[in-house]
């Protein structure tokens, strides 16, 4: 899953770098302090992928630089995987000074994305209090990162936030409820069949048919008639996924959708089913 607050092209700056570079940690460590904020920042997003451990505490000071600079570093930190940076980290996400507002949240989102890589159980009630934040790039990158740590303490949380005011924390908590896999969880995500972003409604049809549970099919049912052709297609793949007969009367009836992948889905799910399109 692509999240914005993760903008380091770690390939482009490894395509920058000479052939040999791969193999000398400490000349990025000592580029970490480079004049050139250019240099700071590649030096910053390659030492996560060059997996040398004596980069964690060069890397945890860079944190503090200019905003690419310090996401990337977050970056390599949870690359390392290092329980060293974990409180680091968690200091970050709570609180950090002398930046400018939108730079601070920019930062304190990479520290919750970093810390999902981490996968500390320190990081779970940070992690969960940060579903709050007054920002949404730190709650959508939270919401994220507490699917990667996969623990159940974080599903009533992350149901919540299927309720947020952004379409990122709300798509990012439904990933991570997948991920989760905990049976609370089917309900609130029947509920987001029927959200005002159809990227929501989309990701929820798709998951429920992953899910495989039979909760969902009537909802699934009446999401062959949504107003988004991808959400009418991922609802007639879903419910061929769950294989109920209850789908197969309005999965003929979706036959006649007028959009051909739609068409084609109704077809294929019909198909699982053990019925013939025509």
């Amino acid at each position: 899953m692509t999240t914005k607050y993760l903008i380091v092209p770690l390939l482009l700056a490894l395509l920058a770098l000479p052939s040999s570079a791969a193999e000398d940690v400490d000349k990025y460590i000592q580029n970490l302090n480079d004049p050139d904020a250019e240099v700071r920042w590649v030096a910053a997003s390659t030492l996560g992928s060059l997996g040398d451990r004596k980069a964690v505490d060069p890397l945890m000071t860079a944190l503090k630089d200019n905003l690419r600079v310090g996401q990337a570093a977050a970056w390599s930190l949870g690359e390392l995987g290092d329980a060293k940076a974990v409180g680091v980290l968690i200091q970050m996400l709570q609180s950090i000074d002398g930046y400018e507002d939108d730079t601070e949240a920019q930062i304190r989102a990479a520290a919750a994305g970093a810390l999902g890589k981490l996968n500390s159980s320190l990081a779970i009630d940070p992690l969960i209090q940060a579903l709050l934040d007054e920002k949404s790039d730190v709650r959508a990158a939270a919401a994220e990162s507490l699917g990667r740590q996969g623990d159940p303490k974080a599903v009533e949380p992350l149901i919540l936030s299927l309720g947020d005011d952004s379409y990122s924390v709300r798509i990012n908590a439904l990933w991570s409820l997948q991920k989760i896999a905990d049976n609370r969880s089917t309900e609130p995500l029947i509920l987001s069949l029927m959200d005002e972003d159809a990227r929501v409604r989309l990701a929820a049809a798709k998951i429920l048919g992953d899910l495989g549970d039979a909760r969902a099919v009537s909802s699934l049912i009446r999401a062959l008639e949504d107003a988004d052709v991808d959400v009418r297609g991922s609802a007639a793949e879903a419910l061929g996924k769950l294989g109920d007969t209850r789908a197969v009367e309005p999965l003929k009836e979706a036959l006649n959708d007028d959009n051909a992948a739609v068409k084609l889905q109704a077809t294929w799910a019909l198909e699982k089913l053990g019925v013939p399109a025509q």
